[in-house]
Formats: structure tokens, C-alpha cells, sequence
């Protein structure tokens, strides 16, 4: 009994390990272009913060604006995060 235990455990790695490089790679392989892409909205947000703050733009969300642009920050961080845990 303790066997098949055994057997099992090592099928359900074999399997996870299958399933797992292609994702990572796939990862791997747009982790410029997320990072380049998802920065840049980020850099280009908070800019465009600073600059409807500096000219007094009336009525302008520079809370929900600010929160956004970090947002997209943190996700290229989860993003990472995600190749370096399906990676080990």
C-alpha cells in the first residue's frame, strides 16, 4: 500500500513538471515585453499625475490615477514572482 502511495506521488511530479516548463517558458518569453509595456503605463502615469497636479487641473483623480500607475507597478513585480515560483 505504501507503494502505490509512492508511485503516485511521484506521477503527480512527473505530471506537475510537464505541465509547468511550457507555462514557464511562455512566462520567461514575455517577460520583456510585460515589463517593458506594463512599466512604461506605471512611469507614464505617474508623470501625467505630476503634471495635471503642477498645472491645478480641476477635478482630476490624482488619487485613483496615482493608485492605478502603482498598480501596474506591482503587477510586473506579481509577474516575477510567478516565473520565480513555478520556476523552482
Amino acid at each position: 500500500m505504501h507503494e502505490r502511495s509512492e508511485y503516485g506521488r511521484t506521477a503527480i511530479r512527473a505530471v506537475w513538471c510537464l505541465l509547468r516548463l511550457p507555462i514557464v517558458t511562455l512566462l520567461v518569453l514575455l517577460e520583456p515585453v510585460v515589463s517593458v509595456v506594463f512599466n512604461g503605463i506605471a512611469l507614464l502615469g505617474v508623470l501625467m499625475v505630476l503634471f495635471y497636479k503642477l498645472i491645478g487641473f480641476p477635478h482630476f483623480p490624482t488619487w485613483t490615477m496615482l493608485g492605478i500607475s502603482l498598480g501596474f507597478a506591482l503587477v510586473v513585480s506579481l509577474y516575477r514572482g510567478l516565473i520565480l515560483i513555478l520556476s523552482l
